[in-house]
């Protein structure tokens, strides 16, 4: 987690035992939940460990916070030092927003055949929350369910509430009304 391999890390954590797991592992889990895509994950591991028997007593509180509402402060100041000391994340971040950009630019200019094709096999743990929502309303509007389907079982996988299922179930309903 702390040299930036969170799906990686993720993964381990779900297959460690949380009897296993100690202070360092908590802060480690708590920096992978500021990452959009891996939010609900992290959530879900956390919520297994503290359901298992075996977790160490003072954890239980701590992961509780991480699963009910990340520190997005901490994480904020975090990411400046890291790009202001950094080259490497300095690059890291322009390549973000500049890949932000050219999605927003190509979704604004309804290129949604061009946004498909330029992002619409990207893996979903690299694309925000932003671009995964550009990504399902460009897949609509082209009437590409193959992307449709993709992105909007990615909405509802970060957002597994009611109302976003319900969104994202009844948009796709129409494009499959429509075929």
């Amino acid at each position: 987690a702390r040299t930036s391999r969170l799906v990686e890390a993720l993964s381990a954590y779900a297959a460690t035992d949380p009897a296993l797991w100690r202070s360092y592992d908590v802060e480690n889990l708590a920096l992978i939940a500021h990452h959009d895509a891996l939010r609900v994950d992290v959530e879900r591991v956390i919520w297994r460990a503290l359901a298992t028997a075996g977790l160490r007593r003072e954890l239980e509180a701590p992961l509780r916070r991480v699963a009910e509402e990340p520190n997005a402060t901490d994480l904020e100041t975090r990411v400046r030092q890291a790009i202001a000391l950094g080259p490497e994340a300095r690059k890291l971040a322009v390549e973000s927003l500049e890949r932000m950009r050219e999605v927003r630019e190509l979704f604004l200019d309804r290129r949604y055949a061009d946004l498909l094709e330029r992002f619409g096999d990207l893996e979903p743990t690299e694309a925000t929350t932003e671009m995964t929502a550009l990504l399902f309303l460009g897949a609509l509007r082209q009437g590409a369910s193959h992307y449709a389907y993709r992105w909007g079982q990615e909405i509802k996988r970060r957002h597994p509430e009611e109302q976003a299922v319900a969104w994202v179930s009844d948009l796709t309903a129409s494009l499959r009304d429509a075929q």
